[in-house]
């Protein structure tokens, strides 16, 4: 089996390619040991929800927002995580101003 750039063996899609506004959750992170080691102690774990915020005009650093706090990562890390139930920014619907949630 050939991967790509943008997919793993489960067929989930890397950070790295999401554009921005869009929000995923982690689903593994595959980067070398060190780096590994470093995105978990700052929150990358599987299950944590993360949105492309911004981007560098030449697309490296990525800017992410998870956890109630901003993380800026190397592209090459962020094709390193692997992520699932990807929404793109377009696809939200945003909700009137007063509105409330049906419960």
């Amino acid at each position: 089996m050939v991967l790509n750039k943008t997919m793993s063996l489960t067929g989930s899609t890397r950070l790295g390619d999401l554009p921005v506004g869009s929000r995923a959750v982690v689903a593994e992170v595959q980067c070398d040991r060190a780096v590994r080691r470093r995105l978990l102690e700052l929150g990358v774990l599987p299950g944590t929800s993360v949105e492309v915020m911004r981007r560098a005009p030449l697309g490296d650093p990525i800017e992410l927002s998870l956890r109630g706090y901003r993380l800026s990562i190397r592209g090459d890390e962020a094709h390193g995580i692997v992520v699932r139930d990807v929404v793109a920014e377009d696809t939200r619907v945003a909700s009137p101003v007063g509105a409330t949630s049906p419960e």
